[in-house]
Parts: structure tokens; C-alpha cells; sequence
């Protein structure tokens, strides 16, 4: 039997970038400033996991 879990979070994720167009077109925000907005969050998320990983990994090597 498949994992039907797996399937709807593939499903779901594929779905992200067409609700993100749509809520920044009702937000009534250009598309231009909101491709900038999420790049930014991007950034910005992935600067926040490199800070936690990289924690993690001193707390790691200090044990």
C-alpha cells in the first residue's frame, strides 16, 4: 500500500507557489515586490537554520 501521507504533502507543496501568487495579488502588492518579499524571507529563513544547525553542531562537539 502507498503512503498516502507522502502523496499529500507532495501535493501540498507543488500547491505553495500558486497560493503564494494569489495572495500576493489580493494583497495588492506587484508581483515584482512580492517575488522580493519572499526572497527575502528565503534568506532569511535559511540564514536562521544555518545559525541553528550550526549551534546544534557546537552543542554537539561540546558533549
Amino acid at each position: 500500500m502507498k503512503d498516502h501521507a507522502a502523496d499529500v504533502s507532495i501535493g501540498l507543496l507543488k500547491s505553495v507557489p500558486s497560493v503564494g501568487a494569489i495572495l500576493i495579488w489580493a494583497s495588492g502588492l506587484t508581483i515584482e515586490k512580492g517575488v522580493a518579499l519572499m526572497g527575502g524571507a528565503f534568506i532569511a529563513l535559511q540564514a536562521a537554520y544555518l545559525l541553528w544547525r550550526w549551534r546544534r553542531e557546537a552543542r554537539r562537539d561540546r558533549d
